[in-house]
């Protein structure tokens, strides 16, 4: 399948969107500075303007998801201001969903394809603002994040990425729909069994 060419806009969006689909499609090894050039119609030197290396392409990709976690997880707290559950709820089935939909970016952003090692400062906070952005579910604005909210959201955190990872690695059969009502109901369980 042939990706659209590129027509003067914003390069370095274009290559993480082409990177992206290459990733989904064919896989990490598949993804390369070079192909990303040929596939947006550019010269094989103008991907090295915004990135050094594969390597640095891979984490905007996977800042990109992460950034797209805590969007989700803010529209659900701005859509139910006066409800933590649907908060929850909404913003558990969002994260589920976005795992499904693009399970390669979802397997490197959790997956260990990119080391820690890689991972600077500026890569990092797109991780923790998705975090930060789900604490806020359990922690009035305004307030200093405490450990018992850091615990409750890495609970959560836990839970949403165990059914997402289940589901891509084949463990758990249900349709969409079905893993919809298991995240509302592992959320319902959850939020019953806090103080």
């Amino acid at each position: 399948m042939a990706e659209a060419k590129y027509h003067h806009g914003d390069l370095e969006q274009a290559i993480i969107e082409t990177g992206r689909r290459m990733l989904e499609r064919s896989g990490v090894a598949e993804v390369s500075l070079r192909a990303i050039a040929r596939a947006i119609g550019v010269s094989h030197q103008a991907p090295y303007q915004h990135f050094a290396s594969k390597a640095d392409v891979l984490l905007a990709i996977r800042n990109a998801g992460f950034a797209k976690l805590a969007e989700e997880a803010r529209r659900a707290t701005a859509k139910h201001p006066r409800s933590p559950r649907l908060q929850l709820e909404e913003a558990a089935v969002s994260y589920v969903r976005l795992a499904l939909e693009s399970p390669a970016v979802y397997q490197l952003m959790f997956g260990g394809q990119i080391r820690p090692e890689q991972v600077a400062d500026r890569d990092q906070s797109a991780a923790t603002d998705a975090f930060a952005a789900l604490a806020a579910i359990f922690q009035p604005a305004g307030e200093l994040l405490t450990e018992a909210t850091r615990l409750r959201t890495r609970l959560v955190w836990s839970m949403l990425h165990g059914i997402a990872s289940l589901r891509i690695n084949g463990f758990l059969a249900d349709q969409p729909e079905g893993l919809v009502d298991l995240t509302r109901s592992a959320c319902r369980l959850f939020s019953q069994k806090q103080p």
